[in-house]
């Protein structure tokens, strides 16, 4: 089972994950907030384990963001109550509360406990790249928090690209990807198909759809950091 322990970076924090460790978990670390927030949209994590005072942001204000993106990690906050309002805490998504300072046994209690809840076994089945996230189960597309209205086409052409993220791929391998036949004529019509969906992405604006045309050589989804 995974894990990702969001803490300023202490000798604590590496002997907490190194007990967990010990117990079994696969623990990546982030000493930062937005660190921690960046491998959520990378990787799937069954715990995400948050000390409150972080460098750059609030544990708590992080759980809130974190709840509503990613439902299928469960939230471990570890916190004092002065500085973090407990019932605030569980309105904005937390499953776990742990008062410091927090023993790594106690730590290692509550994550079982998580475990046996259940939550982790909820399948991820969703695709993210940047603030566009794609749903498998309903196919649906959203984009920094607004639904975009997509076709097949179009939904399996955004499923493709971002499956292939960063890389630059032609237009004979996305057709292929994306149809698998009649290659010739989707090679054709891809480039219109392209130019729909990335105009339902920006909607207008000057929002960035992270799909960039590549001269002479196709297209590639990039993720600005």
């Amino acid at each position: 089972m995974s894990i990702l322990l969001i803490a300023p970076k202490s000798e604590r924090t590496e002997a907490l994950a190194q007990s967990l460790r010990e117990e079994g978990y696969e623990v990546d670390l982030a000493f930062e907030g937005w660190a921690g927030k960046r491998l959520l949209e990378k990787a799937a994590y069954q715990v995400t384990i948050i000390e409150n005072r972080l460098p750059d942001v609030e544990g708590s204000q992080l759980c809130k963001m974190i709840s509503e993106d990613y439902k299928e990690s469960s939230l471990l906050l570890i916190a004092s109550p002065n500085q973090c309002n407990v019932l605030e805490g569980f309105a904005a998504g937390i499953d776990e509360y742990i008062p410091q300072p927090a023993d790594c046994r106690e730590i290692i209690a509550r994550v079982k406990a998580l475990t046996r809840r259940g939550k982790f076994l909820v399948p991820i089945n969703r695709l993210k790249a940047g603030d566009i996230l794609l749903d498998l189960d309903s196919k649906e597309v959203n984009k920094g928090g607004r639904q975009v209205d997509v076709t097949a086409s179009e939904f399996r052409l955004l499923e493709f690209m971002i499956r292939n993220k960063n890389k630059v791929l032609s237009k004979k391998e996305i057709a292929f990807g994306v149809w698998g036949y009649d290659i010739e004529e989707k090679i054709r019509k891809l480039t219109v198909h392209m130019k729909k969906l990335r105009g339902k992405l920006t909607a207008g604006s000057t929002d960035d759809c992270h799909i960039y045309t590549v001269s002479r050589r196709g297209y590639i989804m990039m993720e600005k950091a």
